[in-house]
C-alpha cells in the first residue's frame, strides 16, 4: 500500500459495543485514500476479534494488539505508526459522517494546521439529544483555548508535519486526564493555524459514566491549571484577539459567547481597572455579544465548579 493521504488512529478498549459502527463510518467515507490504524489496548471483551475481522476484510485496515498501556500512550504510538500527510482521530464509540475527511482535507489544504467541526450529541442508544456549534474563526482560537478545547477529540484532523517538527505529542506527565486540551495548547504556542469546518460532520456519544465524567474532578482541576497558565502567558494576544472580533461587528455564536464571557469573568478581577472598564465596554458596545444573563450563569457555574 502506498503512503495513504490520511491516518486515521482509533484506540479500541473495551468497546464491543460501538465499535463496528465506528469503523464502518470510516470505511464509508468519500475519501478513501487513508490508512485505519487500530490499536487494541488490552480488551478483555470482544473487541480485539472485531478488530480483527475487519483487518482481514480491508486492506487499509492496520491493526496494533497491545497490553493496556492507557489512551496517552496508545494516542503517541499511533501518531509514530501513521504514514499518512494527515492525521485523523476517531473514537471507537463515536461516529464519522461520510464526508468528514473531504471537509476537513479541503480546510487543511487552505494553510490550517488542526481542524474539527461541528458535531451532534447522541444518546448510548444512538438517538439525537444536541448539537453544539464551534468557532470557524482561526482568529479566535485564543479565546476559546482560555476555557476549552476548539472540537470534539474524536473530530480532530492534523497535518503530521507540523505535530513532527515541533516534536509535539499527548502529555504523559502533569496534565495527562487532559492530555487533549494540553496538546491543543501547545499547538497553538508553536504557531498553528486552528480551525473548524462549518458543517456538522461528527457524532459524538455522551456516556453518563463515561471515563470523562467519571475522573472529571481530576480532569477539570487540570484543565484548570492550564487555563490560567496560558491566560496568563497569552493574554496579550487574547486581548488583541478580542478586539479584531468585536471590531469586525458580526455575530459571535453561543460557543464563541460563552468562552468570552468566561474569560473576561477569569480576567476582570486581576486586571487594573482601566482594562476592567475597557471589556465592560466591549460587552455595552454591542449587547449581541453576551447577554446579560448568559454572563451571570457563567459566573455562577465558574464559582460552584472550584
Amino acid at each position: 500500500m502506498m503512503e495513504p493521504l490520511i491516518s486515521v488512529i482509533l484506540p479500541v478498549y473495551n468497546a464491543e459495543l460501538y465499535l463496528s459502527e465506528a469503523v464502518d463510518s470510516i470505511l464509508n467515507q468519500t475519501v478513501n485514500d487513508f490508512e485505519l490504524i487500530l490499536i487494541d489496548d488490552g480488551s478483555t471483551d470482544g473487541s480485539l476479534s472485531i478488530a480483527q475481522a475487519y483487518a482481514k476484510q480491508d486492506e487499509r485496515v492496520v491493526l496494533i494488539s497491545q497490553p493496556n498501556m492507557g489512551l496517552v500512550e496508545t494516542l503517541n504510538k499511533g501518531i509514530s505508526l501513521a504514514k499518512g500527510r494527515y492525521i485523523a482521530r476517531m473514537d471507537a464509540d463515536d461516529i464519522s459522517l461520510e464526508n468528514r475527511f473531504e471537509e476537513q482535507v479541503k480546510l487543511l489544504e487552505k494553510g490550517y494546521d488542526l481542524c474539527g467541526c461541528h458535531f451532534h450529541l447522541v444518546t448510548e442508544s444512538g438517538k439525537l439529544h444536541n448539537s453544539l456549534v464551534v468557532s470557524t474563526d482561526s482568529e479566535f482560537q485564543s479565546v476559546i483555548l482560555t476555557r476549552a478545547v476548539p472540537f470534539a477529540h474524536g473530530s480532530v484532523m492534523m497535518r503530521k508535519s507540523f505535530l513532527l517538527e515541533n516534536d509535539l505529542e499527548y502529555c504523559l506527565g502533569e496534565y495527562s486526564s487532559a492530555e487533549d486540551y494540553y496538546l491543543w495548547i501547545n499547538c497553538f504556542k508553536h504557531g498553528a493555524k486552528i480551525g473548524n469546518v462549518d458543517k456538522y460532520l461528527f457524532l459524538y456519544r455522551d456516556f453518563e459514566l463515561s471515563l470523562s465524567k467519571v475522573n472529571s474532578k481530576k480532569n477539570i482541576k487540570d484543565a484548570q491549571s492550564i487555563s490560567r497558565k496560558f491566560i496568563k502567558e497569552n493574554y496579550k494576544k487574547i486581548e488583541g484577539d478580542i478586539k479584531r472580533r468585536l471590531s469586525k461587528k458580526t455575530n459571535l455564536n453561543i460557543f464563541e459567547q460563552e468562552q468570552l464571557a468566561f474569560f473576561l469573568f477569569n480576567t476582570l478581577f486581576k486586571r487594573s481597572l482601566t482594562e476592567t472598564k475597557v471589556y465592560f465596554h466591549f460587552i455595552k458596545a454591542d449587547i449581541r455579544i453576551i447577554s446579560f444573563f448568559r454572563f451571570v450563569r457563567f459566573i455562577f457555574l465558574y464559582i460552584f465548579r472550584l
